[in-house]
Order: structure tokens, then C-alpha cells, then sequence
């Protein structure tokens, strides 16, 4: 996983069942309001998830790649 300061991360994961197809995962300390932004373009969430783990928002680009935009967990 690749840290960005204290404000977030980037994490790529290879996923055989995708074939050959990215799987990001970006990590914010907002999610909610990237979310928003992303909305504004036309892209919605395909997935969305809330709980201890934090919030996590997944979306699909134009070549299917999964982007999910999740926050660190509460401690």
C-alpha cells in the first residue's frame, strides 16, 4: 500500500476473476465528498458499504476497471 501523507493511500490488488481488469482501492479521509464530485460527472456507485470499518464506495470506469473509494477505519 502506497501512503500519501497522512490524508489517504492508494492500495492495486490482481484479481483472476476480472480478467486482467484493475481493482483500486483509494483510501481518504472524505470519501463522501469525492463521492459527490464523481456524481456530479455522470459516474455513480455501483457498490456502498458503511460500518466499523469505515465507508467504502465502489465505481466502474469506462473500461470496467473497479475503483472503490473507502476511509480509514474509526478507531
Amino acid at each position: 500500500m502506497a501512503k500519501h501523507g497522512y490524508a489517504g493511500g492508494l492500495q492495486l490488488w490482481r484479481d483472476e476473476e476480472r480478467a486482467g481488469k484493475a481493482v483500486t482501492t483509494i483510501v481518504m479521509t472524505d470519501p463522501a465528498d469525492e463521492k459527490e464530485h464523481l456524481s456530479t460527472e455522470g459516474m455513480l456507485p455501483e457498490t456502498e458499504a458503511c460500518g466499523s470499518f469505515g465507508a467504502v464506495a465502489g465505481f466502474f470506469d469506462e473500461e470496467n476497471n473497479l475503483i472503490d473509494l473507502t476511509e480509514p477505519p474509526k478507531s
